[in-house]
């Protein structure tokens, strides 16, 4: 990964960008912090998390969320069509793209944020990940009165039929199809039909991004835990190592998981009053709780942004787990590693499904997979995920 570079000729240049200040800014801050997480990293190898040291870094990790929240809070739309150029260009910038392949802007960022691949971190992930997290919030992402005009419909609108109509102050020509919505504003008449219909289509577009960010804050706080869970039972202290570095990588990236780890010892006294979960096995149960709550309430919506997302990616990581082959370059050690963060990223998958059928799929998936040609270790595999499927059907 490399920094925010100067140039893009498919944009011009990335300078000109009316947010490449702003953006710059953020990274700015964004490699202070990471020098914090780095800090952290080295107290917990030594044996120090639980020093006055290890929690006076993390009250800097605070300070430095409340800065970025406010950084982003004066990007006055991080869905504007200039806002997506530039996200292009960081990506452009970031992603090597391989001879023929053609690769949209949200692949490129699922690349590059790739959660079974986070030994190493910098501030561009941090960025593009901050970028879906806050615009998933942001009132601009589902209001369908702000959304960007797509290229195609914008070109339309320029052969489209004009008329002039004469506003306070000036004239102007408006295509035809606006017409109605400016006479409406202008005269304070709105058609209720269709206004219910616009509170419909944004509801609509607000429960599919809380499912996408849920979706993503619970595999998040899952793989966390899991890898929690297996630093504490790791005896090779260079593994361990690893491992820890990999924790402090994935917090520092993802503002689902740093916003709860930001949280001191004071801060969790103080929460005590208002029952906010600070220890991430006790947030994992509450997220989980309210993520069944909204499903059940909005079945549909969940069903094809949540459950179904997350059986097509295990599915999709069955596959990559079959055809993944030894590196050569470094250690057996370290290429078994490797594998069990790809199965833990799959339990964690499987984990989040609120839904049987999406279950019993993974696990009719899992059979199809298992009478191919396969080796044992890769059956092994196979039976781990079915019976973790099942655990999960089970509890539902």
């Amino acid at each position: 990964m490399s920094m925010i570079k100067k140039k893009d000729n498919n944009y011009g240049r990335i300078t000109d960008n009316k947010y490449f200040k702003q953006v710059t800014e953020i990274t700015k801050l964004y490699d202070k912090t990471q020098k914090i997480y780095d800090e952290l990293a080295n107290l917990e190898k030594k044996g120090l998390k639980d020093s006055d040291e290890y929690e006076t870094l993390k009250g800097l990790i605070s300070s430095c969320l409340k800065m970025e929240t406010k950084y982003f809070s004066k990007i006055d739309n991080l869905n504007s069509k200039e806002m997506k150029n530039l996200i292009d260009q960081i990506c452009n910038l970031n992603y090597e793209v391989k001879d023929g392949e053609d690769v949209d802007q949200d692949d490129k960022i699922e690349e590059i944020l790739e959660k079974t691949n986070l030994y190493k971190t910098d501030k561009i992930k941090r960025l593009l990940a901050r970028f879906r997290d806050y615009s998933l919030k942001r009132v601009e992402s589902f209001d369908n009165e702000n959304e960007e005009i797509e290229e195609e419909e914008e070109n339309e609108l320029l052969y489209e039929t004009q008329v002039p109509v004469s506003l306070p102050g000036k004239s102007a020509m408006v295509p035809y199809s606006e017409l109605e919505k400016l006479m409406d504003k202008y005269s304070g008449e709105i058609d209720p039909e269709r206004t219910k219909e616009n509170e419909e289509e944004i509801l609509t577009k607000k429960i599919k991004n809380d499912a996408k960010y849920f979706k993503d804050e619970i595999i998040n706080i899952g793989l966390l835990n899991r890898i929690e869970e297996e630093i504490q039972k790791t005896n090779n202290k260079h593994l361990k190592n690893i491992l820890i570095d990999y924790k402090y990588n994935l917090i520092y990236t993802f503002e689902s998981l740093e916003k709860y780890f930001a949280l001191t010892k004071k801060d969790q006294k103080r929460n005590e009053t208002i029952e906010i979960p600070v220890d991430f096995n006790e947030l994992y149960k509450s997220i989980s709780y309210k993520v069944a709550l909204l499903a059940g309430d909005n079945t549909d919506e969940y069903q094809s942004n949540y459950n179904e997302e997350l059986e097509e990616e295990i599915k999709y990581k069955i596959t990559e787990l079959k055809s993944k082959e030894y590196d050569d370059t470094i250690s057996k050690e370290m290429n078994k590693l490797d594998k069990k963060i790809d199965k833990m990223y799959i339990e964690s998958l499987i984990s989040a499904i609120k839904d049987e059928n999406a279950l019993t799929n993974i696990i009719e998936y899992a059979n199809v997979a298992e009478n191919d040609p396969i080796d044992l270790e890769f059956k092994n595999d196979l039976i781990d995920i079915k019976k973790r499927s099942k655990e999960m059907k089970l509890k539902l």
